[in-house]
């Protein structure tokens, strides 16, 4: 009831009244390192790129804390894993585990950017003759005809695009609204939902938690107010 859209399937987001949204995520090109001549041609790419669409996009970028726990606890498993199919390579699994469980320190970084096309498509809203039913079906096929465009358009800049299904938009909503601490995000996709409930909280750590998910529903009323996800760049 909180949030700014009904649901989310069909990799689409439903914003409700017939409006929805794709998301692409998009890969980057360290244009500082092209040479003149490459630089042209990306600059000359961009603006047919923009020239092309007629209709509004938003871009979002994203800044997080990377989930490190994670990050090794999915190796251990592949070093594991690596035991029984390569035993030969046990030693070297080790030695590349204890590098990678230090590379926060090395690197001095715990953060990661990631860029998305936020796409709409809301001209079936005027549609009358059409049901609800053919509107939706509709609004899906026009919108996945769009991100098709727009993913090779990318492609001619040395971008890669790639649509985020569903399990992703839910992961990028979630990250959203609780970007500080998205560990559980796993636990929400996946429908185990008592996972992030039954953990032993102290008193005080229910209480914070508490405060975060008050802070979370304030952040998501703001941006509902100000149109955030519902772009109008």
């Amino acid at each position: 009831a909180f949030l700014p859209f009904v649901d989310i399937n069909d990799d689409v987001i439903d914003l409700g009244g017939f409006k929805y949204r794709a998301i692409i995520e998009c890969t980057s090109v360290n244009y500082d390192l092209k040479t003149e001549a490459e630089k042209n041609i990306i600059e000359s790419s961009f603006r047919n790129f923009l020239n092309t669409l007629q209709y509004p996009i938003s871009f979002y970028i994203q800044t997080k804390e990377l989930n490190y726990a994670k990050i090794l606890e999915t190796l251990a498993e592949d070093v594991e894993q690596t035991k029984i199919d390569c035993p030969a390579l046990e030693n070297y699994s080790k030695i590349y585990y204890e590098e990678i469980s230090h590379l926060k320190e090395t690197i001095q970084n715990s953060k990661q950017k990631k860029k998305y096309i936020i796409i709409p498509y809301e001209d079936t809203v005027e549609m009358n003759e059409l049901s609800p039913k053919e509107k939706e079906e509709y609004s899906k096929k026009e919108l996945h005809a769009r991100v098709s465009m727009i993913v090779e358009n990318l492609s001619t800049m040395g971008i890669k695009g790639t649509r985020l299904d569903t399990r992703d938009l839910i992961e990028l909503m979630y990250s959203i609204y609780h970007r500080d601490d998205d560990a559980v995000v796993e636990n929400i996709v996946d429908g185990d939902y008592l996972e992030t409930i039954v953990s032993g909280l102290t008193l005080a750590q229910k209480q914070d938690a508490l405060q975060k998910a008050i802070s979370i529903l304030q952040e998501t009323e703001s941006k509902l107010r100000f149109g955030v996800i519902n772009d109008k760049n």
